[in-house]
């Protein structure tokens, strides 16, 4: 837990360093931070997961692992979360865990969001193995240029193939023309 007093505080800097012990069995996709304060004696304003008083515009973060991991009651995970601007975090997770006095590392990750994209709940949605995906029209269209990009086909054909292709997606050849550079920069 970080505690902040606001009437002192004078930089927005965070460093946090906690460990926190597994309540039950799971599997560990990441850690979620939220925001509980006092405003005045006996009045307080929180967006705690599952927190039943009003409810506040403040969204809560959520820090993801690279990939899920099998988790025991009492593992330990340690975690420091750091923060320069209250913008861009550094989280670095290790999970342990004891037997009899042996400890053992079962993951370490080290991630940050500089240079991403915090994920939304639609779009954790898509990390579900269940789930069964479907290309949207930009997906498609994306596909459509990676399809045509056999070395066979110019960057001008490829640029006008997509405009026939999908007139109502780009409203003219510049956008796209635009499309079809960034879709190269990233794959070709």
């Amino acid at each position: 837990m970080a505690r902040v007093t606001c009437s002192t505080i004078s930089t927005t800097e965070v460093n946090l360093e906690t460990q926190l012990i597994v309540k039950r069995a799971g599997t560990l996709h990441g850690l979620c931070g939220w925001l509980e304060t006092e405003l005045a004696a006996g009045i307080g304003l929180s967006n705690r997961p599952g927190e039943t008083r009003a409810t506040t515009n403040y969204a809560q973060g959520f820090f993801p692992v690279s990939r899920p991991t099998a988790v025991r009651k009492g593992d330990r995970v340690n975690l420091r979360i750091a923060s320069l601007d209250s913008v861009h975090w550094r989280w670095r997770v290790e999970i342990e865990r004891r037997t009899g006095t042996r400890t053992t590392t079962l993951d370490r990750f080290d991630q940050a969001t500089f240079r991403g994209i915090p994920l939304s709940a639609e779009s954790m949605r898509n990390f579900v193995p269940e789930r069964r995906p479907r290309l949207s029209a930009r997906g498609l269209a994306e596909q459509f240029v990676l399809g045509l990009a056999d070395g066979d086909n110019s960057v001008e054909e490829l640029q006008r193939g997509l405009r026939k292709r999908y007139p109502d997606l780009f409203a003219s050849q510049e956008e796209a023309n635009s499309f079809v550079a960034e879709v190269l920069n990233r794959c070709a």
